[in-house]
C-alpha cells in the first residue's frame, strides 16, 4: 500500500515553478483526473481495496441463456457460484478446479434480486437463472465482499429471472449418518450425508485411518458421491478397491503390499506421506437405499477383490468423535 500511496503522491504533486506559471484548471476537469488516477490506483495496488467502478462489467452478450447453479461457500472473496451441469458431468472435481469454474452472479435490477437466505448452505437450494453472460470479465454488482480483500476477475451472469428449485423429497432417505455392516468389530466405517450436498466418510481398523469429504448429488433413486481433492501428502485408497475399507473375498494370487509390482498412489506425486491416515477417493460412487440398508453399486469387478459395502442408520451424535482430519 506505502507503494501505492508514494505513486499518488508523484501523480498529483507537480514543481511549484510550474504550477504558478499555469492558469487554474477548471475544477471538473480536475474531479474527472482525479477518478482516473484514483480508479488506476486500486488496480495498481492489487487484491486489497474497494470494488470500484473498474472492476464491473459493461459488454453484456445478446445471448439468452437458462441454467441451474448452486452456491458455493468459499472462505475468500471470490466468485461464488456454479453451473450445476459441470458439477454432475464430472465425477471427481479438485478444489482448484472447482474454483477455476465458478462465476458471479448479478440481478439485472434491484427488485428481482435473489434474497440471500434463499442461497444459504443448509437450505441446498438449487437456483434457475434465465439472463446471458457479459463477455468481459469482472465484479458483479450485487457481490459484497466479506473481507477486505477484492476477489479476482471472473465470468458474470446477469439474470432477468430466477426460479428456486427445491431439494427433492426422497433426499431425506439419504441424509444422516451411516454405519457398515457385515463386518468384524473395530473393522467399521462410518458415512455422514449432510443436508448441504456435503458428505464425510472415515474408517479404522487397528493402525489403519482413511477419510473423505466431498460432495453429493442426486440422480433418480440414487445418490452419488465424489470426494474434493486436498492438499495434504497422503496415500490414497479408492472406494470400494482397497482390502483396508472394504469386506473382501480375495483369490489366493492377490497381489499385496511388498510385491514388487505394488506401488501405492498419493494425494500428490511423489510425495512421502508421514501419516497413517489415508485420504479414500470416491469417483462418482453410487449409492441406493434397499430396505433401510444403504447399498453401494459396484461399477466394475475389481482385478484383486470382489466388494461390497453396505451400511445401516445410525444416530449422527455417535459419529461426532469419529471425524478425521488431515
Amino acid at each position: 500500500m506505502v507503494f501505492c500511496i508514494c505513486n499518488l503522491k508523484k501523480l498529483l504533486l507537480t514543481d511549484k515553478s510550474k504550477n504558478l506559471s499555469k492558469v487554474q484548471k477548471p475544477k471538473k476537469i480536475i474531479l474527472y483526473q482525479l477518478i482516473i488516477i484514483y480508479g488506476l490506483l486500486m488496480m495498481a495496488c492489487g487484491n486489497e481495496g474497494p470494488i470500484t467502478y473498474f472492476d464491473y462489467p459493461n459488454n453484456i452478450d445478446d445471448n439468452i441463456d437458462t441454467i441451474e447453479v448452486e452456491y458455493i461457500s468459499w472462505a475468500c472473496a471470490c466468485a461464488n457460484w456454479v453451473d450445476y451441469s459441470y458439477l454432475i458431468s464430472n465425477s471427481y472435481i479438485s478444489e482448484d478446479k472447482l474454483a477455476e469454474n465458478c462465476f458471479f452472479i448479478e440481478a439485472e435490477k434491484d427488485s428481482i434480486r435473489i434474497p440471500d437466505s434463499y442461497f444459504a448452505d443448509t437450505n441446498n437450494y438449487r437456483i434457475q437463472l434465465i439472463g446471458s453472460y457479459y463477455k468481459d470479465k469482472g465484479i458483479s454488482r450485487d457481490y459484497i465482499k466479506p473481507t477486505s480483500e477484492k476477489p479476482e476477475h471472473a465470468r458474470v451472469f446477469r439474470y432477468s429471472q430466477f426460479k428456486i428449485i427445491k431439494p427433492e423429497v426422497i433426499q431425506n432417505n439419504f441424509i444422516g449418518a451411516w454405519r457398515s455392516v457385515d463386518r468384524a468389530t473395530p473393522y467399521r466405517s462410518y458415512l455422514i450425508i449432510e443436508k448441504d450436498s456435503s458428505f464425510h466418510f472415515n474408517y479404522g481398523v487397528c493402525m489403519n485411518y482413511g477419510f473423505s469429504n466431498g460432495k453429493w448429488i442426486m440422480s433418480d433413486t440414487s445418490v452419488m458421491l465424489s470426494s474434493i481433492d486436498i492438499d495434504s501428502c497422503l496415500y490414497i485408497n479408492h472406494f470400494g478397491e482397497t482390502g483396508i475399507i472394504i469386506v473382501l473375498e480375495t483369490d489366493s494370487n492377490s497381489i499385496k503390499e511388498g510385491d514388487s509390482n505394488y506401488i501405492k498412489e498419493t494425494t500428490i506425486p511423489d510425495c512421502k506421506p508421514i501419516t497413517i491416515v489415508d485420504f479414500v477417493v470416491f469417483s462418482n460412487e453410487e449409492f441406493y437405499i434397499d430396505s433401510d440398508t444403504l447399498k453401494h453399486v459396484i461399477k466394475e469387478k475389481n482385478i484383486y477383490f470382489k466388494t461390497r459395502n453396505k451400511f445401516i442408520r445410525i444416530e449422527k451424535e455417535k459419529t461426532d468423535k469419529l471425524k478425521i482430519t488431515p
